[in-house]
């Protein structure tokens, strides 16, 4: 298991305020905001860095509900592993892996929201997942979301989301799996040291950043995850205009 993040420095047209956003949803209709903290840095790196990337979750498939699903699944793995991602948060509710897209279903299933919803269902691209033992605690909480669904959703079929929400809870429930590897404790404390190590950089001001003995400055922040046996983790500056890279250790901040 192997890929690419880069992180894009960039300002939040919304706040005027400088953090990081993933270079792959620029120039779209709905970009992401920029953000500043431990757990935006992680979840972009570990949890939805296919976006635009995996066959799933590109063309018709990109920035999809179904995307979030997918992270939402990893989310839990790395849960399930002792790691808690929010732990840095002012306010640390418990967690909750279906809030993120719930919310949205319903308003799109509503009869106060008319929505094309069978349009929706066809961009979901991941095909049937077969069930395992290893699934069984992530069926839970697709079983959850189902039971959230019917409970909630007064209007219109839910059943035609039923399937696309298991699929994609179950495909990043794998595929984080596969970047936690053979080496489950190793992984932990690598992603644990990743946390505790962006944490103590997001308590500065994301305004000042830059890269020591640039000429132009920070572009972005470039991570390669690798796993073919222990966790990788590599991290390097990009330098604006020329795209150079620096090691991470010359981060300005």
């Amino acid at each position: 298991m192997q890929y690419e993040v880069t992180l894009k420095y960039a300002v939040d047209e919304a706040t005027g305020e400088y953090g990081l956003v993933p270079v792959k949803t620029l120039n779209t209709e709905t970009p992401f905001n920029s953000f500043w903290t431990p757990e935006g840095v992680f979840h972009d790196v570990f949890e939805h860095y296919f976006e635009g990337v995996n066959k799933y979750y590109n063309g018709k498939g990109f920035m999809q509900l179904w995307g979030e699903m997918c992270a939402s699944g990893h989310a839990f793995a790395y849960y399930e592993l002792g790691l808690e991602t929010f732990r840095y948060r002012k306010y640390k509710p418990q967690r909750d892996f279906t809030i993120d897209t719930l919310g949205i279903i319903q308003e799109a299933m509503s009869e106060n929201y008319p929505m094309d919803y069978e349009a929706q269902k066809k961009t979901c691209l991941v095909p049937y997942q077969k069930y395992t033992k290893e699934l069984w605690s992530v069926e839970a909480v697709v079983e959850e979301y189902k039971e959230k669904i019917l409970k909630r959703v007064k209007y219109n079929n839910p059943f035609v989301w039923i399937p696309g929400i298991a699929r994609n809870y179950m495909y990043g429930f794998k595929q984080a799996q596969k970047i936690i590897g053979k080496d489950p404790m190793d992984s932990l404390e690598k992603m644990d040291k990743f946390l505790i190590d962006w944490n103590k950089i997001c308590k500065h001001d994301a305004n000042n950043l830059g890269i020591e003995n640039s000429e132009y400055g920070l572009y972005g922040i470039k991570f390669r995850i690798k796993n073919t046996g222990k966790l990788s983790i590599k991290t390097t500056l990009i330098e604006d205009y020329t795209h150079e890279e620096f090691h991470f250790s010359d981060l300005i901040y």
